[in-house]
């Protein structure tokens, strides 16, 4: 093993012990200390130098131990220096399918968040709602467009999108129609406030198996703060009381996602919130906002954040030793992806797999780009723009300047493309406060991991072997 070597790995400790991440080959495992005082100096000092700076701490054959266990994970291929074996570049495909859409049904909401991205739900355009014409068309155009993908997905979107019932109900029948002529099967999702989950509409969803999640962002003194009506008015009472009689319904099973913001970074409080509520998976994700604004995420709130992390595991653990486990998609996506030891080069489907179509049959790469005409990449009626596909075919992390020497760049895929562009007018420059706290997450479900396996691996065997056959396959 020669020295100096330029290892790309990624060294942390759990329960007083550490552990190393392979950038490279997604390999993980536990360390010795030795191991770890080696991987540090490699990259600076001659084997030489490294012996005689270990030889004041360790003795001669636990040093020459620790070089050989570390050649024999090389020579596994577990662990690579980039002078040795530099990684293959990946290559991005010229086009791609389209899998999964977010159908925005409605551009109209009955609430007024403060912090929207979709400008209270309207997208800075008029308050519109999908005729049924246009959403026969959507389907149309995902059953044209999706290849070789068997399995689909629409997510009914808005907006508000139970504002607008009746086409949603005409495209869970005309869909499920489509998609036995193609011999394909589409899984809906709706995303929505909660206001509107009368007894009726709960029982349609759950006649017709749609998923549900719902945008909550915690106790009543941050909700109805950040997500009130329009002229004022709490929201959190009335969705409470329909987000029970949901979950009662779906035999104690549900999905909320939350902003996280200046008023709800006490991670464990929230997610004790949510759970005493009745929520079975939980999914966090930071508000994007001018520093300005009152709810922004201020540097106090990131130091805040790196100490709630760390908190969340032990919590997550203790429910785990109770047999009260949940899901937390920060964590649960990094723990999958160094199961399967897979890595992210796209940091989700957008523009390419995944497109997002608006009330009048406008293509945009995600829900989030609607209402940007630069991003408009087409319509269902004539098509997709390429030109605009190939950006984001292109914008794989690897290429990404910033992200080129981060440790969590396989985990991340270079960051949300619409933050990117909303903060660094580039989609794949990502923007560093976001790049902060999810190299939180993605560390703290390393952390878990680590401390998963260490405990009882058949949770982990449990929670994700049936991705590694599906990933197989």
């Amino acid at each position: 093993m020669k020295f100096p070597q330029n290892l790309d790995v990624f060294q942390f400790t759990a329960n007083g012990k550490k552990y190393l991440l392979d950038i490279n080959t997604s390999a993980f495992f536990e360390i010795d200390k030795i191991a770890s005082e080696i991987i540090a100096k490699a990259s600076n000092m001659k084997r030489s130098e490294l012996i005689a700076y270990l030889q004041s701490k360790y003795k001669p054959e636990e040093i020459e131990e620790a070089f050989r266990e570390l050649e024999r994970l090389k020579s596994l291929g577990l662990l690579r220096s980039l002078e040795e074996a530099p990684p293959v570049p990946y290559q991005p495909y010229r086009r791609s399918y389209v899998n999964s859409i977010s159908l925005n049904i409605t551009h109209d909401c009955n609430l007024r968040c403060k912090y929207c991205y979709g400008g209270a739900g309207n997208y800075g355009g008029p308050r519109d709602y999908m005729s049924l014409g246009t959403a026969q068309k959507a389907i149309d155009f995902l059953m044209e467009n999706s290849g070789q993908y068997q399995n689909l997905s629409i997510n009914f979107f808005g907006g508000e999108p139970l504002l607008n019932m009746d086409v949603l109900k005409y495209v869970v029948l005309y869909g499920n129609d489509r998609a036995n002529r193609y011999n394909k099967k589409i899984d809906y999702v709706v995303t929505t406030n909660a206001t509107l989950l009368s007894d009726e509409v709960i029982n349609y969803l759950n006649d017709y198996k749609i998923g549900v999640q719902i945008s909550l962002d915690g106790p009543p003194e941050v909700q109805d703060l950040l997500r009130p009506f329009p002229h004022g008015k709490g929201s959190y009472k009335l969705i409470s009381k329909f987000t029970k009689k949901l979950i009662a319904s779906r035999n104690g099973r549900g999905s909320v996602r939350a902003t996280l913001n200046h008023y709800n970074t006490d991670l464990v409080s929230l997610a004790e919130h949510f759970l005493d509520m009745g929520f079975t998976h939980l999914h966090f994700e930071p508000v994007s906002a001018s520093p300005e604004v009152d709810y922004a995420l201020t540097p106090q709130d990131l130091r805040q954040l790196e100490n709630e992390y760390q908190r969340f595991i032990n919590f997550y653990m203790q429910k785990i030793r109770a047999g009260k486990h949940f899901g937390f998609e920060s964590f649960h996506n990094t723990m999958s992806e160094t199961y399967l030891s897979s890595k992210r080069q796209y940091y989700c489907g957008a523009g390419r797999t995944y497109i997002a179509i608006d009330p009048r049959g406008d293509i945009y790469p995600c829900h989030r780009f609607q209402g940007m005409p630069e991003w408009k990449m087409g319509d269902i009626f004539t098509g997709i723009n390429y030109n605009i596909q190939s950006i984001f075919m292109q914008s794989v992390v690897e290429r990404a300047l910033k992200c080129q020497k981060c440790w969590a760049r396989y985990l991340c895929g270079g960051g949300c493309y619409h933050e990117n562009y909303i903060y660094n007018k580039k989609i794949n420059r990502p923007y560093a406060k976001h790049c902060f706290i999810r190299k939180l997450q993605y560390k703290a479900g390393l952390q878990l991991y680590a401390s998963i396996y260490e405990e009882d691996r058949r949770i982990l065997d449990n929670l994700f072997e049936p991705l590694l056959v599906s990933y197989r396959l």
